[in-house]
């Protein structure tokens, strides 16, 4: 996994460069609250972290779907009645991120620690963590994949469904005619639009204001591959549109720490190797 966070070349960075030069052991613990769930203490998550020697935690944090901020935030009236309070009995809020990590931290300062976020979702419902502003159907909708939009012939309905059916999002039986993007929870996004993009960065903003020194995007270059095999075609405006998409959300991922003194780490699957154009900074 290290392999796809590359090290930083500017000297403003020599000590973060340092630190990921002396990674020796990385560890996936998927999240760090779950003792909530396990009958463990924080202090138990950190004693797990230093019984393994752990200097990078992968995937610490995983951000699915739309996260609380704490167990008081109110959520508008088309959000399941007790949404917030399900999510912060499983330890699923920014609150209990930014109280874990504190303490992971103050126990072990120099560890690296990797939130994650993915590219290939985005539910029904949702929210900017950052702006608190809510999407509802229609305009996550907008935001969902169309592959005609670059004059393919393949509908918005028959990717979604095509997608929903192998993610189990629908009924593996189902068939086409009964997609119904109202009742569904999720699409598969567009990363070329400026809506999800922005959302998707705000995902990331949030784990990193929470304190995490990496962020994991999942699938990121998913929707270039796709569009890759359906087109076949690895020049196709489609293509290298959500190619650059896709790297441009790195850019400006850095651009963040930048802008808050920090250096954020980002990785992703090694996918994007295969696109004859400029590489992106991982």
């Amino acid at each position: 996994m290290l392999l796809s966070f590359n090290i930083p070349q500017n000297s403003e960075y020599v000590d973060e460069e340092e630190v990921l030069e002396d990674v020796k052991v990385a560890i996936l613990y998927e999240r760090v609250t779950d003792w909530i769930n396990f009958n463990r203490s924080i202090d138990d998550v950190v004693g797990i972290l230093k019984e393994t020697k752990a200097n990078f935690v992968f995937r610490g944090w995983w951000r699915w779907y739309p996260c609380p901020d704490d167990a008081s935030m109110v959520l508008p009236p088309q959000f399941p009645k007790n949404y917030v309070k399900v999510q912060a009995y499983r330890g699923y809020t920014y609150k209990h991120l930014k109280e874990a990590l504190r303490e992971i931290k103050k126990e072990i300062p120099d560890i690296v620690f990797c939130g994650a976020i993915p590219a290939q979702i985005v539910t029904r419902l949702t929210w900017n963590p950052i702006t608190k502003e809510f999407f509802y159907t229609n305009e996550t909708w907008q935001m969902a994949l169309d592959p005609s939009k670059w004059g393919i012939d393949m509908t918005k309905e028959e990717f979604q469904y095509s997608f929903a059916k192998w993610h189990l999002w629908v009924d593996p039986n189902s068939t086409l005619e009964e997609y119904d993007h109202m009742k569904v929870n999720a699409y598969f996004p567009d990363i070329t639009n400026e809506d999800f993009q922005e959302l998707l960065l705000s995902w990331a903003c949030k784990q990193i204001e929470c304190g995490v020194d990496a962020i994991w995007i999942d699938m990121l270059f998913s929707q270039a591959s796709m569009l890759y095999g359906i087109t076949q075609d690895i020049y196709h405006p489609a293509v290298k549109e959500s190619y650059e998409a896709a790297c441009k959300i790195i850019d400006r991922i850095h651009e963040y720490g930048n802008s808050i003194g920090k250096y954020i780490y980002v990785g992703t699957w090694s996918t994007c190797v295969i696109y004859p154009y400029e590489k992106p900074s991982l």
